[in-house]
Formats: C-alpha cells, sequence, structure tokens
C-alpha cells in the first residue's frame, strides 16, 4: 500500500493482522524518499508553432523583398532560424 500526502507518494509498511482504521490513523511509513520531480518540457505543438511561425515570418518578408523566389529563401531561412531558436531554448524552464 502507499500513502499520498503533499511530499509525494510513500510505500507503507502492514504487519499482519493489522486492520484498516490502524492504517489509516498511524501508517508505517517505509522510506522517506519522493520520486523525483520531471522537468517540465515543451510541447511539440509548441515547438511546431515556434519553427513554423518563424517559416511564415521569412517567407512574407521574402515575399516582400524578392517576389516567389525570395518567399522560398526567407521560408528556409525563417525555418532554420525558429529550428536554432527551438533547439537553443529548449530546456530553459
Amino acid at each position: 500500500m502507499y500513502l499520498v500526502d503533499n511530499d509525494g507518494l510513500h510505500p507503507i509498511q502492514l504487519n499482519e493482522g493489522t486492520s484498516r482504521p490502524e492504517v489509516i490513523s498511524t501508517p508505517v511509513i517505509v522510506q522517506q524518499a519522493s520520486a523525483p520531480r520531471r522537468a517540465a518540457k515543451r510541447s511539440w505543438e509548441k515547438e511546431v508553432l515556434i519553427i513554423g511561425g518563424s517559416a511564415g515570418a521569412g517567407t512574407a518578408i521574402g515575399a516582400l523583398a524578392g517576389g516567389k523566389k525570395g518567399a522560398g529563401v526567407g521560408a528556409a531561412a525563417g525555418g532554420v532560424g525558429g529550428l536554432i531558436y527551438d533547439l537553443l531554448t529548449r530546456d530553459k524552464k
């Protein structure tokens, strides 16, 4: 059995013949170490928005500057720039 409290999930020790009210009133915790918290990761949806938004902005700027060919170059440059930004800022939380 396990005990859930503000510090996490802890295994408790049950002796033979222990009744339910005894367990509830005075649980014997076997170990106090709680599980380490996982680092919050950026969702893949947010990564797609970062890279896609950068590519879209690059497309718009490239189209204004150089027409169709500029839009292609701008999309590629914006996508690569967004990917680099995503990789550099991925673990900053």
